[in-house]
């Protein structure tokens, strides 16, 4: 369900004039369950301030399938999920059984699934996959174009010098499965990333980053180059040794293949990366248009 805000008023009192029948624990509920968003944007907190003439969307219950992914949303042409961190995307030459492609395909199995793009396993958040070929189609141009917008938060070791710019370099992987930066533009694939630091401590970061094209490996091997590796990525030189990588793909935001409607997703941010650094600027807020 859908509804344009009156006046400004407090999410709580907004989804009260959605559903006056409704007590405030139930509607509380829904805040939790991270069903409810502002203008396409995911929102929990029930006194956050809601604008006049914002959209504010109660959506359905999310699904939850095998290895822990959560359905965000789903309908005849799409599927977004949030991976778990230490998930496969798709199958690889050593694992071909537990991933998020073969629990869609299984969940979906009156559909033609299809991957759209990729998440390395230890990267946690969102992930579009088509669900028929025209739909598959119109995302691959969608992605060859720089069409689709995707953005990550990380926390990285040190301090950078430049709190906002632009990584530029050509990639390429090794016979280990290790990607490098070249300066050989015919061995290497172009890959660009914005970023912008959040919030820092004594001895690390918080940075955003924003995809313009989306190679493997693209922001962990850019990070590693820069001198601040993410933390928690031994394979590309971070010193520190965590339960998990700290890279988080929060956001995309879509034209959606039927309607041609924008659409966008967010993705709650995991805890453990607020105990290591506090951003001063809330990340959801980061490049909302």
């Amino acid at each position: 369900m859908k509804y344009i805000s009156k006046k400004e008023s407090t999410l709580l009192e907004v989804l009260g004039e959605m559903f006056p029948d409704s007590s405030k624990s139930t509607l509380r509920a829904g805040l939790k369950e991270e069903r409810v968003s502002v203008n396409g944007v995911t929102e929990k907190n029930s006194r956050a301030v809601v604008p006049e003439g914002a959209e504010v969307s109660l959506g359905h219950r999310k699904k939850f399938l095998p290895y822990g992914i959560k359905v965000i949303y789903d309908d005849d042409s799409l599927v977004v999920i949030q991976k778990p961190a230490g998930l496969l995307s798709v199958s690889t030459d050593f694992e071909s059984e537990f991933t998020a492609f073969s629990a869609l395909k299984k969940y979906y199995a009156h559909k033609n699934v299809q991957v759209v793009h990729r998440l390395d396993r230890d990267t946690s958040g969102l992930m579009i996959f088509a669900l028929n070929k025209k739909a598959y189609d119109f995302f691959k141009i969608k992605f060859e174009l720089h069409d689709v917008e995707r953005q990550y938060c990380a926390i990285v070791e040190g301090i950078p010098v430049s709190e906002k710019g632009t990584w530029e370099s050509y990639l390429y992987e090794d016979g280990n499965y290790v990607v490098h930066s070249t300066h050989n533009t015919e061995l290497g694939k172009q890959a660009v990333t914005h970023y912008q630091v959040l919030g820092s401590t004594k001895y690390f970061a918080w940075m955003d980053f924003r995809l313009e094209t989306g190679r493997k490996n693209q922001i962990r091997a850019q990070a590693r180059d820069s001198g601040h590796p993410l933390v928690g990525d031994e394979k590309y030189g971070a010193k520190t040794k965590t339960k998990r990588l700290y890279l988080h793909a929060y956001r995309l935001t879509f034209e959606h293949p039927e309607t041609k409607k924008r659409m966008i997703f967010s993705a709650p941010i995991p805890e453990s990366f607020y105990k290591l650094v506090k951003p001063r600027i809330d990340p959801l807020f980061v490049g909302k248009k």
